[in-house]
C-alpha cells in the first residue's frame, strides 16, 4: 500500500529563531533558540533563486545555457504573542533591549525601542514531520506586524530576509523543541486609547488595531558565491491602523479640519497607547504596553450609510514620527513580569 502522506502540524515540525554573536557565526546552541507555536501564514524558508537562460551562437534555435545568479531566502512566522516570544521578537527587530531591573527581582521589565541596526539571526525550520530542515544564516527581521482584535489573542507576523544562501539540514540535526507555555496576551484584558490634538481621548472604544514596524533594507549586496554578503538597515517606519466605534464628531473634526469648521492646512497629530495582559494573576501575570507617542493621521473614514442600519465605526490611519526637538522614540514597547533567565539570555 502507498505510504501515508505527511501532515503539516506534526509535533516534529518547528520554526526556530536564534540570535547570532556575529555575522557568519550561525547559532548552534539549542537553548538559545526561540521555538514558537505557529499559525497559518508561516512559511518556513521561501527560496528565491534567480536563474538566467542564454542563447549562444551554435545552439541553433534552442536555449543552450542556464545558470544561477543568486540563491537567497526569506521566512515568515505568524504566531500569537506569548510573553517570552514577544519580548525577543521585538528586541531583535527593534535592535534594542534593556533590562531595567535585576534578574533576581520581580517584576522583571524589558523596555524596547528602535536602534539603528536590527539583530543578526539564524532562522531554522523543520517540516514536514521533521523530514526537511532548512536554515537562513545572517538573517534580519524586516517587518513585524502586531494585530489586535477584540476577543482574540494578540497576533504577530514576522518577516525575515536571509543574509546568505539557504542551507539544508539533515533530519538527524533537528533540535529538541521547547515551546513557551505562557498564555498569550489578549486584546480584551487591558485598555486602548487614542488621543487626537483638539479632541478627547478615546478609551476602550477601539475594536481592533494593527501596528506595523518596518525596516527598509539593502538586500542587493552580493559578492563571490550565490548568497547575500550583508543586509544593511536603512530607514525605519511605523504605521498604525485602528477601528473604533463612532461616538461623536469631535475626532473627525480634529483630523480633517484641525478642530475648526473648515479644512485646515496643518496635519492632525495624536498619540496611541495600548496595555494588554495575559489574563492571569499573581506571579503568572504578564503585561505588554505599546506606545506611539507622536503620529500624523490621515482623514478617517466611516461606514455611515448602511442599508441594514449597522453600528457606525470609523477607521483611522497614521504614521509615527519624531518631534523636531528630538529625544522621543517613534515607538516604545514594554514587557513586564517575565521569566528572567530565559528572556535575558536570548536578547543580549
Amino acid at each position: 500500500m502507498p505510504p501515508t502522506a505527511f501532515i503539516s502540524n506534526a509535533a516534529a515540525d518547528y520554526v526556530a529563531i536564534g540570535p547570532q554573536s556575529a555575522v557568519g557565526t550561525p547559532q548552534e546552541t539549542t537553548s538559545a533558540y526561540l521555538f514558537s507555536r505557529w499559525l497559518d501564514g508561516t512559511t518556513g524558508v521561501e527560496h528565491e533563486r534567480e536563474q538566467t537562460t542564454e542563447r549562444e551562437g551554435g545552439d541553433g534555435q534552442d536555449l543552450g545555457l542556464v545558470y544561477v545568479e543568486h540563491h537567497t531566502g526569506k521566512g515568515n512566522l505568524v504566531a500569537y504573542a506569548r510573553p517570552e516570544m514577544l519580548a525577543k521578537i521585538l528586541g531583535w527587530a527593534f535592535g534594542a533591549g534593556t533590562v531595567t531591573s535585576a534578574a533576581s527581582t520581580w517584576p522583571y521589565t524589558h523596555e524596547l525601542y528602535p536602534a539603528n541596526e536590527a539583530r543578526v539571526l539564524t532562522y531554522e525550520a523543520f517540516a514536514p514531520q521533521g523530514a526537511i530542515g532548512e536554515r537562513l544564516v545572517d538573517s534580519k527581521i524586516n517587518e513585524v506586524q502586531i494585530e489586535a482584535e477584540h476577543g482574540k489573542p494578540l497576533k504577530l507576523t514576522v518577516s525575515l530576509n536571509g543574509g546568505d544562501s539557504p542551507q539544508m539540514r539533515a533530519a538527524g540535526s533537528a533540535r529538541t523543541v521547547s515551546f513557551e507555555t505562557d498564555e498569550p496576551f489578549y486584546f480584551n484584558t487591558g485598555s486602548h486609547a487614542v488621543a487626537i490634538a483638539g479632541a478627547a481621548v478615546g478609551m476602550d472604544e477601539v475594536t481592533k488595531w494593527t501596528c506595523t514596524f518596518t525596516r527598509e533594507q539593502d538586500e542587493e549586496v552580493f559578492g563571490a558565491g550565490y548568497g547575500r554578503k550583508a543586509i544593511t538597515d536603512l530607514n525605519r517606519n511605523v504605521a498604525l491602523e485602528l477601528t473604533r466605534r463612532f461616538l461623536s464628531a469631535t475626532a473627525h473634526q480634529a483630523v480633517v479640519a484641525g478642530g475648526g469648521s473648515i479644512g485646515a492646512p496643518t496635519v492632525a497629530t495624536g498619540a496611541f497607547k495600548a496595555f494588554l495582559t495575559n489574563g492571569l494573576s499573581g506571579s503568572a501575570l504578564r503585561s505588554f504596553e505599546l506606545e506611539v507617542p507622536l503620529m500624523v493621521m490621515q482623514p478617517l473614514t466611516r461606514n455611515v450609510f448602511e442599508v441594514d442600519g449597522q453600528t457606525v465605526y470609523e477607521d483611522l490611519a497614521a504614521v509615527a514620527m519624531k518631534p523636531r526637538s528630538g529625544g522621543t522614540h517613534v515607538i516604545r514597547a514594554q514587557v513586564k513580569n517575565l521569566l528572567p533567565t530565559a528572556i535575558a539570555s536570548g536578547m543580549q
